[in-house]
């Protein structure tokens, strides 16, 4: 298992990617926790024929929307829309759909999450997050660029770190973190020994509206 760096640590070297994809990439990857088979849309011959991967990045969608923190103000929030791809379809809509989503909402103002500023430059001139590489490619550009902070990372620390982190800094509990990761609710809280109601998992998609406020937490890092 790799390790998880020290949160500004590992933002300072995200930040001073010089190629301006690869920086999205990674910043994409991290953000979303997302799985690499969920934001690429170019699957090899071989991982068709074995089963490995799926080109889950057709389903990315994103819209721009308001977060009432209270009467008085609003924050702008980037929802990304992406197929889960390790969910097991259970209900008609999910099976007719071919995947189960999951939404991720970032806050847009740079005081927040200064990531999210790229995120939008690259959706601004390229229309989208998703990226027409496939599962080798991106190992390599995720090992090329931090390898520094862990020898054994694989396109999957990123997510991984993204949940630490989370937990870390912005306090998130365990049911935050199933809506955050795409995992069901059901499974998460059995983890820590809680309930929950068989149906809850249909109301994951508005869930972002309950951890978005710990995302409001101002940060600086000096580069």
């Amino acid at each position: 298992m790799t390790q998880v760096p020290e949160f500004k640590r590992f933002r300072k070297v995200v930040d001073h990617i010089s190629k301006k994809r690869d920086k999205v990439l990674i910043e994409t990857l991290y953000l979303t926790a997302s799985r690499v088979s969920e934001i690429v849309t170019k699957v090899g011959a071989y991982d068709l024929e074995h089963g490995k991967s799926k080109a889950y990045g057709k389903h990315l969608n994103w819209q721009l929307a308001d977060f009432q923190v209270n009467r008085e103000k609003n924050e702008r929030v980037l929802l990304i829309t992406e197929a889960i791809a390790k969910r097991k379809l259970k209900t008609k809509r999910d099976k007719e759909r071919g995947y189960i989503p999951k939404t991720i909402a970032l806050p847009v103002m740079p005081v927040y999450e200064p990531f999210t500023k790229d995120l939008l430059e690259w959706i601004r001139d390229y229309g989208n997050l998703s990226f027409n590489l496939g599962r080798t490619r991106v190992w390599q550009i995720v090992k090329t660029h931090l390898r520094d902070l862990d020898p054994k990372v694989k396109t999957h620390s990123l997510r991984r770190w993204r949940l630490n982190h989370l937990v870390t800094e912005y306090k998130f509990d365990p049911y935050d973190l199933a809506v955050y990761a795409g995992w069901s609710v059901k499974h998460s809280f059995g983890v820590v020994g809680m309930s929950v109601s068989p149906h809850q998992d249909a109301y994951m998609h508005n869930a972002w509206r309950r951890y978005f406020p710990k995302l409001l937490k101002p940060f600086k890092i000096a580069i």
